[in-house]
């Protein structure tokens, strides 16, 4: 069981920033290092007892913000599939998917596992509102064909003009701005950074596509 927990310790120790955690984790290793621990073994119940405690409270803390990113990714997801005529078609699969994430959440006990989750629901509601995106570009296609074969397209049909279908890019603002922190002292600074995620916006933009950009 020590080592087991230490494991888990060590794969999110990165996002740990509590003494009473590394303090307990630092006596426990302790005696897993030790070549004959056999005087010491009796001591790893009651350390263990409060490392899972001390882990616990920061699980709890950790957990809030992420049940909020994920509700927020949900809520956007389904603001958008609210306006749609085929909701109906995608709404149970869409809350399934967000219930796994949030059940994911709730029974996480790794650090690192349960920071990475909001990256998760990004991901997701990102990937739903491009799903949405390529339904209501092929609705339009259809109707158009439709109108179309209703109203004949005249002796050349294949020289008329077609009306153009712009196609919707959902992205992350993760995607485009690399930076994990902008460090501003002057207008220049301001300048900078904002001329770099413009370039960035620039290499997502193509023909006919309108990008909407997810905060």
């Amino acid at each position: 069981k020590a080592l087991h927990l230490i494991g888990i310790y060590d794969d999110s120790k990165t996002f740990i920033a509590d003494e009473k955690v590394e303090r307990v984790a630092a006596d426990i290793k302790v005696i897993l290092k030790k070549d004959a621990p056999y005087q010491d073994i009796p001591e790893l119940p009651e350390l263990l007892g409060r490392f899972t405690e001390a882990y616990r409270k920061v699980l709890d803390d950790m957990d809030a913000p992420v049940i909020v990113a994920i509700d927020a990714a949900r809520n956007r997801v389904f603001e958008v599939l609210e306006t749609k005529s085929y909701k109906g078609d995608f709404s149970d699969r869409f809350s399934e998917l967000f219930d796994e994430i949030h059940e994911k959440a709730a029974h996480c006990n790794n650090v690192a596992t349960l920071q990475n989750i909001k990256v998760e629901a990004d991901a997701l509601k990102v990937r739903l509102l491009n799903e949405m995106s390529k339904r209501d570009e092929q609705i339009a296609k259809d109707k158009i064909a439709e109108e179309k074969a209703h109203y004949g397209g005249g002796e050349n049909p294949e020289q008329q003009p077609q009306p153009k279908i712009k196609k919707r890019k959902n992205i992350s603002i993760k995607t485009i701005n690399l930076s994990a922190s902008w460090q501003i002292e002057t207008a220049q600074d301001v300048d900078k950074y904002m001329a770099a995620l413009r370039e960035r916006i620039l290499k997502e933009l193509d023909e006919d596509t309108i990008i909407n950009i997810e905060f």
